[in-house]
């Protein structure tokens, strides 16, 4: 079986969401205060909440992009064990509906995958 790498894009697209946070909040201002009056007002807060929202976006994907590789991760160490589908659906389900939280997830799949 081919081993699941985790990517280094996703570090890299939380700090890209960082970045525009802070650049829209940033640059906000110098628009506001440097273009023509009713211009500058609109301009700028349209870049901070570009910024906002982006930032809110990037991080939901990286987020998405994270759960995806820690499910694919856990049906490998599972298959590797010789689980069937059905087995494999039920943890799935159980995944899914059990924990809100990525340690008490992480608790449980540690206590799981050392069975």
């Amino acid at each position: 079986m081919a081993k699941i790498v985790r990517s280094k894009a996703i570090p890299l697209l939380e700090i890209f969401a960082w970045l525009t946070a802070f650049g829209g909040i940033i640059y906000a201002p110098i628009l506001i205060f440097t273009l023509p009056r009713p211009h500058g007002l609109i301009i700028g807060i349209a870049v901070l909440t570009q910024g906002i929202f982006l930032c809110a976006f990037f991080l939901v994907i990286a987020a998405i992009a994270d759960n995806v590789t820690t499910i694919a991760e856990d049906i490998q160490n599972i298959r590797y064990k010789g689980a069937t589908q059905e087995e494999i659906e039920h943890f799935l389900i159980d995944t899914t509906q059990k924990f809100r939280n990525k340690e008490e997830y992480e608790k449980w799949r540690q206590s799981r995958m050392n069975k």
